[in-house]
């Protein structure tokens, strides 16, 4: 039998909406503040603009688009 040396939960606490379905963000929260973590706050989707909005609605203080093709788009502004 092999040992599991590590395991990754991936997660957002932002997705709390799940609850209605017996998700529990209390466990996610429990892990998140026991573990070792990186925060992912980079958007590979959305240009940076969109990021400074929607960061209002999320628990990240920022997000940072990286994907050099959307990132500088203006197509709202």
């Amino acid at each position: 039998m092999r040992k599991v040396e590590n395991i990754m939960l991936i997660g957002d606490r932002d997705q709390a909406i799940f609850e209605w379905n017996n998700a529990k963000p209390e466990l996610f929260d429990n892990k998140f503040n026991q573990w070792d973590k990186i925060e992912l706050n980079e958007n590979r989707r959305s240009s940076q603009n969109i990021c400074n909005v929607t960061c209002h609605l999320s628990s990240f203080p920022t997000s940072n688009s990286i994907n050099p093709d959307v990132k500088n788009m203006n197509m709202f502004l």
